[in-house]
């Protein structure tokens, strides 16, 4: 094979991976813009979507709040019961009538 043969092949094959390879980043760059702007158009529904959820949150987390107080209101109010286990080990003592 002569050496200028030699050289048009391997600038033809240059030239065509070069080609492939920039079609390919375009390809690329094209879906990558696509993906971007189809994230863009949801961000007001996801920004309105994110204030609700917060918004059922701080609500959950108020209530939760509110059920530790009461529960602790009543555990303060309870009054100190000896377990009827104890009660019942003790065969000498009466009923409470």
């Amino acid at each position: 094979m002569d050496p200028g043969e030699l050289i048009a092949l391997l600038s033809l094959l240059l030239g065509g991976v070069t080609l492939a390879g920039g079609l390919f980043g375009a390809w690329a760059l094209g879906r990558m813009q696509a993906e971007r702007n189809a994230l863009d158009t949801h961000d007001d529904d996801s920004d309105a979507r994110l204030t609700r959820i917060e918004r059922m949150i701080e609500a959950m987390a108020l209530d939760m709040e509110r059920m530790s107080e009461a529960q602790r209101y009543v555990a303060r109010r309870l009054p100190n019961v000896e377990p009827r286990a104890e009660k019942q080990a003790n065969p000498g003592s009466l009923p409470r009538v």
